[in-house]
């Protein structure tokens, strides 16, 4: 009978135990989006320009989730003469898988870290002659690495995003950056998360 009970106590406790544990983090998918400021490489010859980015993500554990992200910029030349009509230089777009790591301060303020890899589509425009605008266009697929830093305010459901961090671009084909075999690009972005 002894042996009944405590095995019923043990098990109680066990249930209780994991109760708490699940309490520790919201393991819920959630949605992400943000608006982004891109600081272009010097290299590439564009403006800096605004980026947004979009995605999906799950905590597997209080300090660690993952996200799949898309991320969109569209930046302008900078020293093009003659200027051309349409004036868009660099189209850039991808996709990455990231892995955050949370530093858990306290339930409301929550530092990370960001690593990631992916793939962008690098689509730039460019004149076929120096003193005369005939336009031609290269593209190139090309892995891409992320690293970051962030501060999310948890409200609850739902919370804010500020971070800053960078994407390598291993973009090598460059028809206005010959000399470069890669792209550094800063990132500074404001965005919320919503749980679903």
């Amino acid at each position: 009978m002894k042996k009944k009970i405590l095995c019923l106590a043990l098990f109680g406790a066990m249930g209780v135990a994991q109760a708490a544990m699940a309490q520790d983090y919201d393991d819920r998918w959630y949605l992400d989006g943000s608006a982004q400021y891109n600081f272009q490489d010097d290299h590439r010859g564009t403006q800096n320009a605004p980026a947004a980015e979009v995605g999906f993500g799950k905590y597997f554990s209080p300090n660690w989730s993952f996200e799949l992200n898309f991320n969109y910029q569209n930046p302008k030349e900078v020293n093009f003469v003659p200027t051309p009509p349409d004036a868009q230089h660099w189209e850039q777009y991808g996709v990455e898988l990231d892995a955050l790591y949370h530093f858990r301060v306290t339930d409301r303020w929550n530092p990370y870290m960001r690593l990631g890899v992916g793939w962008e589509h690098d689509r730039e425009r460019y004149s076929l002659f120096s003193d005369v605008y005939v336009p031609a266009t290269r593209t190139s697929d090309n892995a891409t690495g992320v690293i970051g830093l962030g501060l999310e305010r948890n409200y609850g459901r739902w919370g804010t995003r500020f971070e800053f961090g960078a994407r390598y671009d291993n973009d090598n084909n460059s028809v206005n950056a010959p000399n470069a075999n890669h792209f550094v690009d800063l990132l500074a972005s404001v965005g919320v998360t919503v749980a679903l």
